[in-house]
């Protein structure tokens, strides 16, 4: 925290340290207000920072407003096509349909996730517990079954999603793992 400070400090004209310190204070802190103060700082610095519209994605996260996170998490996949972390955009999208209780779209998006980025156990895992949600049970069993024959590895594109309290059932389940989306 100290060295995001910092970093606004020396470089007040950036639009990356703002949305860089509004990414931990939402995810590290659960600050919503500090987190959206630093969305409203970089956007006034570059209007056009695509990733600007992740870090509302997660403020609209905490805030309970899974619709509006949604929307913001698809117009960076829109824009940003040919991102190699598009993945964890579709993931994060699917995170806040699922949260939106929308089982359909939130396992369309997390199968379209597993497509992208199929050697990735922590997208199948919640591609398990999506399908599950949605009725598709086999779906379910199926992505289940590769997430537990996967080596537990860190994550790029299935990073612990900003969850409000709300939703403490699903950060339970996915800091779980396989074991969790039975």
């Amino acid at each position: 925290e100290r060295d995001l400070d910092l970093a606004v400090e020396q470089s007040a004209g950036s639009d990356y340290v703002f949305w860089a310190r509004g990414c931990f204070r939402i995810r590290c802190l659960g600050d919503s207000d500090g987190a959206r103060s630093d969305l409203m700082r970089s956007r006034q610095l570059n209007p056009a920072y695509m990733e600007a519209h992740e870090l509302d994605g997660h403020i609209k996260m905490m805030r309970e407003d899974f619709e509006g996170a949604a929307e913001s998490y698809e117009l960076l996949i829109q824009r940003q096509t040919h991102d190699p972390l598009i993945a964890s955009r579709v993931f994060m999208k699917s995170i806040a349909l699922y949260c939106a209780e929308d089982y359909t779209a939130a396992a369309a998006r997390a199968l379209m996730g597993v497509d992208l980025r199929p050697t990735d156990r922590m997208l199948h895992v919640f591609c398990a517990i999506a399908c599950d949600a949605d009725g598709q049970t086999e779906k379910a069993a199926r992505h289940r079954l590769k997430a537990e024959q996967m080596p537990h590895a860190p994550s790029i594109s299935g990073r612990r999603p900003a969850l409000p309290p709300s939703q403490e059932a699903l950060a339970r389940r996915l800091r779980n793992g396989y074991h969790g989306c039975r």
